[in-house]
């Protein structure tokens, strides 16, 4: 999802300049309405992010179970695909956190 604009959010602002502005992030889908990044946006999008980590950790288990899959998994570098997403997930986690934390 990109973002397609930040627009600053104080009526006030022009007035104080010692105000700090509100930073709301909007973006944008072809076709789909605009989505404010709120709290309930970012924990949407955590939440979201542990249903893949959760189901990336129980397809590694299935895999390892099945002796002629795991055989596969390892000869095609499967494993390693895995654990590279799940860290670029925990990545974005982290992110959708700590943006989530600047939410006032």
């Amino acid at each position: 999802m990109a973002c397609a604009a930040i627009g600053i959010i104080s009526s006030s602002h022009a007035q104080n300049t010692t105000e700090m502005p509100v930073v709301q992030t909007i973006s944008v889908q072809k076709g789909q309405q605009q989505v404010v990044h709120d709290k309930a946006y970012f924990e949407q999008k955590i939440q979201d992010i542990d249903v893949i980590l959760s189901a990336i950790d129980e397809k590694v288990k299935f895999v390892q179970s099945n002796e002629e899959e795991h055989k596969l998994a390892l000869e095609n570098g499967w494993y390693k695909q895995m654990d590279e997403s799940k860290v670029h997930a925990k990545r974005a986690r982290q992110e959708y956190v700590i943006r989530m934390l600047s939410i006032k």
